[in-house]
């Protein structure tokens, strides 16, 4: 009796404190309601309803927190070149980028002005033309008719002047950086990241053309195309 005595001591103290705190409330919230249906049963209403709202609380507290728990916050998706590493953020569906060499290193370019962007990205336009595209979504999301104000015209665009993304084949670890999952990540997971990134990016949602290829070929690659 003692040894058992002893055992489920070791048990409780081992168990993690949040966990114990859980079941006492959901206990406690259970005890509420069977109170409040008694009460309810017996035709004292004025007890029933505010013990089933003490109830209420103690249970969808847990229900709450399970959830919160549960929701993978904060995942981002990563293009990296030599000039820039370019950032989408899940959750929102805001894009930012980091850069890396010149005037600016070390800065975002949300804390740039339009005219540093512009310039950075000309500077791009000699030595990295993913970095340029990678601009480009940045200023498409940012800045309305920024084309304009750079003096670019609408047909350098559509006649592909930016270059060709002939930059070699992506690596197993770029496609996961793309698609903001970690290398124990499992197809099913593949599949649910892509999804959720090209509802953000898709071009017919105002999102970016090169971002979406970029999502696409990283999912063709880890699930063998």
């Amino acid at each position: 009796m003692l040894g058992l005595c002893l055992l489920a001591t070791f048990a409780f103290v081992q168990v993690n404190p949040a966990i114990l705190a859980e079941v006492f409330r959901r206990g406690i919230g259970i005890l509420a309601l069977a109170l409040a249906v008694i009460f309810a049963l017996t035709g004292r209403m004025f007890l029933a309803v505010p013990i089933a709202w003490v109830a209420f609380r103690f249970l969808m507290h847990r229900r709450i927190s399970w959830q919160k728990s549960n929701k993978q916050g904060g995942q981002s998706s990563r293009v990296r070149t030599s000039s820039l590493e370019m950032i989408l953020e899940h959750d929102t569906g805001h894009i930012d980028g980091n850069i890396l060499v010149g005037l600016h290193a070390g800065k975002r370019l949300s804390e740039l002005d339009l005219k540093d962007v512009i310039s950075f990205r000309s500077e791009c336009e000699e030595r990295d033309l993913k970095a340029v595209k990678l601009i480009d979504a940045f200023l498409d999301r940012t800045y309305e008719d920024w084309h304009k104000f750079a003096g670019i015209e609408d047909e350098y665009f559509a006649n592909g002047e930016v270059g060709s993304d002939n930059f070699g084949p992506m690596s197993r670890e770029e496609a996961y950086e793309v698609l903001g999952l970690g290398r124990d990540s499992t197809k099913d997971d593949v599949r649910r990241a892509h999804r959720q990134l090209m509802k953000k990016l898709h071009p017919d949602q105002g999102g970016s053309t090169y971002l979406a290829s970029k999502v696409n070929e990283a999912k063709d690659f880890l699930l063998g195309g």
